[in-house]
């Protein structure tokens, strides 16, 4: 179905991920001793093995599941493109190197990675994942959902679960909120359903930013190609 007037309306622009993430409630990434967290894709109830970060998957709803021993906030960019991948690399800038130009009007632009904080974009999704959808970005490298958790009646997953391992979170995807292309002025995004996807890849980066210092790290980091069989 065509969605109306959403464009740049989907997003909320974020003068830091703590003020996103409202510090009043979220944990603070403070380097939790042993910090430890997986990103797992199921469908059809099979947790799907990876092989080289490429994962093959029938074209049809799968579920994002994200374990974390301490329930940081996850930082989630998808493309059809490997742009995002190419960009963050361990020892990037999360927050204040990461604006190349700061313009008069206090935004960043370009931006060096889809995460910059500063005068960043994230998508404003609503709560307990309402519509079942990624946001593929309009702007290979730019954009990412901001995936909080601020207790049970406050966060953006389908559900929440504490373990013996930690929070396990997760994210039902039915439907991709993509943009045609080439990109016009004016152009409005489609949600379409994972079975009418025509893409044959996507790419998934995700960022848990439980170090204090800037520099992003490498097991910060997680990468997850979606390879569709069909």
């Amino acid at each position: 179905m065509r969605i109306r007037n959403l464009g740049w309306a989907l997003l909320v622009a974020c003068c830091s991920v703590a003020a996103c993430t409202r510090p009043g409630t979220s944990p603070t990434p403070t380097e939790p001793v042993s910090f430890q967290w997986r990103v797992e894709i199921v469908q059809d109830g099979e947790v799907l093995v990876a092989q080289d970060d490429e994962i093959q998957l029938h074209r049809s709803p799968f579920v994002i599941r994200v374990v974390l021993s301490t329930p940081l906030t996850v930082r989630l960019h998808v493309s059809d493109s490997d742009e995002g991948f190419r960009r963050v690399q361990a020892g990037t800038s999360a927050d204040t190197g990461c604006c190349t130009e700061l313009l008069d009007d206090g935004s960043c632009w370009p931006r060096v990675h889809p995460f910059c904080s500063y005068a960043a974009m994230a998508y404003a999704d609503p709560l307990f994942n309402e519509g079942e959808y990624l946001h593929v970005a309009e702007i290979p490298g730019e954009g990412y959902h901001l995936l909080y958790y601020n207790g049970p009646d406050d966060h953006r997953w389908d559900s929440a679960e504490a373990t013996g391992e930690g929070m396990v979170f997760e994210r039902r995807v039915s439907n991709l909120l993509v943009w045609e292309r080439p990109l016009l002025i004016g152009t409005e995004p489609t949600m379409v359903p994972i079975e009418q996807y025509v893409g044959s890849r996507l790419y998934l980066l995700f960022l848990v930013k439980y170090r204090s210092e800037d520099a992003i790290g490498e097991d910060e980091l997680r990468r997850v190609v979606l390879v569709f069989d069909d």
